[in-house]
C-alpha cells in the first residue's frame, strides 16, 4: 500500500529513467504504434512495430490481437466516457483541451464537457481540437470555434507545465475507468507504446506507460 501511494502522488513526475527500470526495457523492447485511424493489424504487424523472436512464435499479446482496432483505443480520440472533475468527457482529448481554459474562462471549459447540451463540439475530438488549438479556427471551412478574446490559463504552458498534468489524470481516468480500454492498455504489457502518424514525427508516451504501470501495481495489489 505505502508502494501505491508513493506511486499515486509521484506518478506525474516519473521520468523516461524511471519508466525503463520498471519495464527492464532493452534494445529488444516490443513496439508499438498508434494512432486515431491506425489500421486493424496483429501486434507486431502495424507500421513500424517489431516483435522480440520468440514473442511472434508464442502467445503473447494473443488476447491483444483478438480486440478490434486495439490500437484505436490507445488513442486520445477514440471515444471511451469517463468521468473527471465532476464532469463527463467524450475523450481525452475532450478534457486536455478544455483544462487550457478551466481557470480564466471557465464558460468555455464548460463547452468541452458532455454535460454541455448547446455544445457543438463535445463529441467531436477533432473539432474540440481546433476549438482549443492556436487559432480556434477551422482551417478548411474558416469557422471560428473559439473567440480571439478567449485565452488559455497562463499557467498551463509553464513551470511544471500543467498540461502534461492534465494529460496524464484524463489517460488515468479513462483507461481506469472504461473497461476495454483497461483490457487494451494491459494487455500491452511491457511494449514501447509510440503515436505517430503520416507527416507528424512519432514520439513514445510515456505517460500511457506510466498510467500501464499504475494500473499494474493496483490490480497486483486487489
Amino acid at each position: 500500500h505505502s508502494l501505491m501511494l508513493l506511486f499515486h502522488v509521484f506518478s506525474p513526475y516519473i521520468t523516461t529513467a524511471h519508466i525503463n527500470r520498471m519495464a527492464t526495457e532493452t534494445s529488444s523492447t516490443p513496439r508499438f504504434y498508434f494512432f486515431s485511424r491506425s489500421r486493424d493489424a496483429a501486434p507486431g504487424k502495424g507500421t513500424n512495430e517489431w516483435l522480440l523472436p520468440k514473442v511472434s512464435t508464442d502467445k503473447s499479446y494473443e488476447r491483444l490481437g483478438e480486440i478490434k482496432h486495439w490500437r484505436r483505443v490507445l488513442s486520445n480520440f477514440h471515444v471511451s466516457e469517463f468521468q473527471l472533475k465532476g464532469k463527463r468527457w467524450a475523450t481525452v482529448e475532450h478534457y486536455y483541451q478544455a483544462s487550457k481554459f478551466r481557470k480564466s474562462n471557465p464558460a468555455f471549459y464548460e463547452r468541452f464537457s458532455l454535460d454541455c447540451a448547446s455544445s457543438t463540439w463535445n463529441r467531436d475530438p477533432e473539432r474540440a481540437k481546433t476549438a482549443g488549438g492556436r487559432s480556434g479556427v477551422v482551417s478548411k471551412t474558416r469557422e471560428r470555434l473559439r473567440a480571439k478574446s478567449v485565452l488559455a490559463d497562463e499557467d498551463f504552458f509553464v513551470g511544471r507545465c500543467r498540461g502534461r498534468l492534465e494529460m496524464e489524470r484524463a489517460l488515468y481516468a479513462k483507461f481506469s475507468q472504461v473497461a476495454l480500454a483497461r483490457e487494451v492498455l494491459l494487455a500491452t504489457e511491457n511494449a514501447e507504446l509510440w503515436h505517430g502518424t503520416r507527416g507528424v514525427k512519432p514520439h513514445r508516451v510515456f505517460a500511457l506507460e506510466r498510467v500501464r504501470a499504475r494500473l499494474l501495481l493496483e490490480s497486483q495489489s486487489n
